[in-house]
């Protein structure tokens, strides 16, 4: 029986993304993303375990319209939420490489990450997520039902084995992408302090990328004030120990800069 302490999908339902989604068919983006928020501020209302994890109102706000962007993207909407790359040269290097077609292993930060691939205009090869389907089970059948998944597949990481090394590797060597999210997982942490935060970071998604040895990046998507997003691109050291450690400074630095958006659903110990 599923843990309700591990259950994130508060206020989800089958019912209620389908409503959802024919409201965004009907209406169009804004009106979808509205009703996202007052959902969330329901929920923020009501649930004192949210309240208790997310003291902050705005902050739960911006995870429900990330929600609402996540759905037109996973059920391949008619426009998808508007995304523009920051201006880095890692983030070049990441867009010059996938429009190449060299494989890219991408750690993410949470929330609004699947956003960054409705940029990739034009690009035809496939992206691969992990996600934990104990956790999302509305979510996933809801893309399940809905998605284009020639632009992005997802699988359930309790179904990762042996055998998926491998067939990663051959992903990769196709120039597909693989995603696999870096501030939260199963499996054994790492604990890394920067600026006096006790952060911790589940080591198994990274000595997956360190295995495969293509390049390596970092990637959060966050929401602008106009309600575009901007991608967060930055190449990660391969050495595991490195790769981690530049993770977790990216991650505090893009926390400190933007305080409402959603690095961790849990409240961070």
């Amino acid at each position: 029986m599923e843990d309700k302490e591990e259950q994130t999908e508060y206020g989800a339902s089958p019912f209620g993304l389908e409503c959802l989604w024919w409201i965004y068919r009907l209406f169009g983006r804004c009106v979808l993303r509205f009703f996202a928020q007052v959902i969330g501020l329901t929920i923020w209302l009501f649930s004192a375990k949210v309240r208790r994890n997310s003291p902050r109102l705005a902050k739960i706000l911006a995870f429900t319209r990330s929600l609402a962007d996540k759905v037109i993207v996973m059920a391949n909407g008619r426009k998808f939420p508007p995304v523009v790359f920051d201006d880095h040269p890692d983030t070049q290097e990441f867009d010059h490489l996938v429009r190449n077609k060299k494989g890219v292993f991408i750690l993410f930060s949470h929330i609004g990450t699947i956003e960054v691939l409705s940029v990739l205009k034009g690009i035809d090869q496939a992206f691969h997520a992990w996600t934990e389907f104990s956790r999302t089970g509305v979510f996933n059948a809801f893309y399940f039902k809905h998605a284009n998944r020639e632009r992005l597949q997802i699988h359930p990481i309790e179904e990762f084995g042996p055998e998926t090394v491998f067939w990663a590797g051959d992903a990769l060597d196709r120039g597909e992408g693989l995603i696999m999210a870096g501030d939260r997982g199963i499996g054994r942490k790492q604990t890394v302090i920067v600026e006096g935060r006790e952060l911790h970071f589940p080591i198994g998604a990274f000595r997956f990328a360190h295995l495969l040895e293509h390049p390596i990046f970092f990637c959060a998507c966050l929401e602008q004030k106009d309600g575009s997003y901007q991608a967060f691109l930055r190449r990660l050291p391969t050495d595991n120990k490195e790769m981690v450690n530049a993770f977790a400074q990216y991650y505090v630095q893009l926390a400190n800069a933007y305080p409402d958006q959603v690095f961790q659903w849990q409240k961070e110990s």
